[in-house]
């Protein structure tokens, strides 16, 4: 096992994210990320660089507990009482999992960061049972879309990786509608930028998703997509095996339901 240094690099830049308007205060408080490493240690741990242009960001609910140290710029919290934290360059801050506020960046603002978040680990016993069960759950299952509370690709990597998932960063362009598919796996496709809109052949809908939604599309699924404006998000897999496998399937080969 080595040591890692924390840096920015054309590695290990992870993309660009434009939060939703909903969420934004003032500004325009796009930000970058530079993820150097990940991995679980019980939790499943993440770090790495992370900028911000000049905004602020109302927060209902932080979706990890991090800790991150200034590197130029300044980042103010104020909290839900209204007592405020400055973070100048060379201080450190802690946000708990849940915490709740106003969040401004200033122009230049650059942090390193370590985030956490719970990994569950599925209990074996119930492993077999949930694959037995898996054909009459799907019978049940639409594609869905959400808001789970995240703006930023770091966020949306740490609830995909709470759920013991594999993450797989993802681009679509502008196009016409695909052909309808289907998919061998579980996907919760989490939209950092553009737009999409997802077909659902069985319950007869059209679902537009945006910037920090969360589409649900089950294993199974006959469905189309296309992207009205380029997109860029993040997949969440069962496995990297599922990832590495990943295609669309031809409706003539879906298995009778």
């Amino acid at each position: 096992m080595n040591a890692v240094l924390i840096q920015q690099s054309d590695e290990n830049y992870s993309g660009e994210s434009v939060p939703p308007a909903k969420i934004v205060e003032a500004g325009d408080p796009r930000s970058k990320t530079w993820t150097a490493a990940s991995f679980t240690a019980g939790c499943s741990v993440s770090t790495g660089i992370w900028t911000a242009d000049a905004g602020i960001l109302k927060i209902k609910s932080y979706p990890v507990d991090e800790v991150f140290t200034v590197l130029a710029g300044k980042i103010v919290a104020t909290n839900t009482d209204g007592s405020v934290v400055e973070v100048a360059p060379g201080q450190s801050c802690l946000l708990r999992k849940g915490w709740s506020g106003l969040f401004e960046t200033f122009e230049g603002t650059r942090k390193c960061f370590v985030t956490a978040a719970e990994s569950k680990t599925k209990d074996q016993r119930f492993v077999k049972l949930e694959r037995e069960t898996q054909f009459f759950r799907r019978c049940f299952m639409s594609i869905s879309v959400t808001q789970p509370g995240f703006s930023t690709r770091e966020e949306a990597i740490a609830l995909i990786e709470a759920q013991n998932l594999f993450a797989r960063d993802g681009t679509m362009e502008t196009g016409d509608l695909e052909d309808v598919h289907w998919h061998k796996t579980n996907l919760k496709i989490y939209v950092l930028s553009g737009s999409f809109e997802t077909r659902d052949i069985r319950a007869g809908a059209q679902l537009p998703a945006g910037p920090g939604d969360l589409i649900s599309l089950p294993s199974h699924t006959l469905h189309a997509a296309r992207c009205p404006t380029p997109a860029t998000y993040v997949v969440g897999f069962e496995s990297e095996d599922a990832a590495r496998c990943f295609g669309p399937e031809d409706p003539a080969d879906l298995p009778n339901q």
